[in-house]
């Protein structure tokens, strides 16, 4: 038989073991409470204080599968961009903000700054051509003429000969007498293709001088 001695130890070895299993259990309770309390407040913050800010778990962004899925995405999020900025108070806040000196002067900085370098010439360019593409379609034919001359040259499908006036080899142009059929070209030096150009000018404005 057991003695009471026995029973009396194993008593309190239990109620140890209960005791430390006890108070295990507290420690992680207190953990995941902390846990959540700090979660709560992270998104409370950037809810209130931070809203273009990533959140602490970043919900996964949807990826468009076709391109007309994301033309849709692409017009669902400029009419939602377009009804935030229509908003009166976000009206004011953007007039309150670009009415500062400092912001303005910076703004200007760096305009002027994009628009004297290379990048900003080639940008302004592009904007004319395509204005002038637009509103001049005569224009819009010559280049396209000048395009299609480029690309053949460029691939060996047409050869560039010398000048059909004066037989130079430098800086040969072509020269479309019709910009209907843009594989017509007649090879000229910058000179004589110039030169042609006046004349063709002259003729259609009645100047014979």
């Amino acid at each position: 038989m057991w003695s009471r001695a026995y029973w009396r130890r194993r008593d309190v070895a239990w109620r140890i073991r209960r005791r430390e299993k006890d108070r295990i259990r507290l420690r992680k309770t207190r953990a995941r409470r902390r846990e959540a309390l700090r979660a709560y407040a992270h998104e409370r913050y950037h809810r209130l204080y931070a809203p273009g800010q990533p959140r602490h778990k970043p919900k996964p962004t949807w990826k468009p599968k076709t391109p007309e899925q994301a033309a849709r995405h692409r017009e669902r999020q400029r009419r939602a961009s377009q009804r935030h900025y229509a908003k009166p108070e976000v009206k004011a806040r953007l007039r309150t903000y670009y009415a500062r000196p400092d912001v303005l002067a910076r703004i200007l900085s760096r305009y002027h700054e994009r628009m004297n370098n290379e990048e900003g010439y080639a940008m302004r360019r592009r904007e004319y051509m395509q204005q002038r593409r637009k509103n001049d379609p005569e224009y819009a034919k010559r280049e396209d003429a000048r395009i299609v001359v480029n690309i053949m040259v460029r691939h060996g499908w047409m050869v560039r000969e010398p000048c059909a006036m004066c037989g130079a080899t430098e800086k040969v142009e072509a020269h479309h007498p019709t910009y209907e059929d843009p594989i017509r070209v007649v090879w000229l030096c910058r000179p004589h293709h110039r030169a042609e150009h006046r004349q063709t000018l002259a003729l259609v404005s009645g100047d014979t001088h």
